[in-house]
């Protein structure tokens, strides 16, 4: 699922938060983030039930309405859910989860998404504590740049994934993981 940075800004009064829970203390609030994708994400793919179970105990809030149909993928096949979570790491995201099929293959994605992570901090939390190299993928495109890398989730190969506008100078962080079965 790729969310347009940009447009994050939208969800930052549902969030509660501020570009300046991050100046206070980047690098730990960036670890924070970075610990929940991996916790929340991509150490329970590809059983997106899991996910849904937990925001159900915890009380997360599900994405309704236009806001639901504006982080919905844009794949018309895909079933996707999503909820405002605020109690899961020291600065409040969203997080998504999407489902579908491409080729007779089934496809499980899990996004996190952030509209005041400095993405620098983030991704080298995220590259510490996944132990990824470099990214096998680097594009930017429409003023968003995203970077890739292959690894191995329950013996299984995913891609994992941030979005950044900064080419636009605009903060936010978009981290996702997908499976291909």
């Amino acid at each position: 699922m790729r969310l347009p940075v940009k447009a994050l800004g939208l969800i930052a009064f549902l969030l509660n938060a501020n570009g300046d829970l991050f100046a206070q203390d980047e690098k730990g609030m960036a670890q924070s983030l970075a610990k929940a994708f991996v916790g929340a994400c991509v150490q329970i793919m590809p059983d997106l039930d899991r996910v849904e179970t937990g925001a159900k105990v915890l009380g997360w809030k599900e994405l309704t309405g236009d806001m639901a149909q504006m982080f919905a993928p844009a794949e018309r096949n895909a079933t996707w859910k999503g909820w405002l979570v605020q109690d899961a790491a020291l600065v409040p995201f969203m997080l998504g989860i999407a489902r579908g099929n491409e080729s007779g293959k089934k496809i499980s994605v899990c996004t996190v998404v952030n509209p005041y992570a400095p993405v620098g901090p983030v991704q080298t939390a995220l590259t510490s504590i996944l132990a990824l190299k470099e990214p096998s993928r680097t594009e930017t495109s429409a003023g968003q740049r995203t970077q890739m890398w292959l690894t191995s989730v329950r013996g299984e190969e995913a891609a994992v994934s941030i979005v950044d506008a900064t080419p636009m100078n605009d903060p936010g962080v978009n981290l996702s993981v997908m499976l291909i079965q």
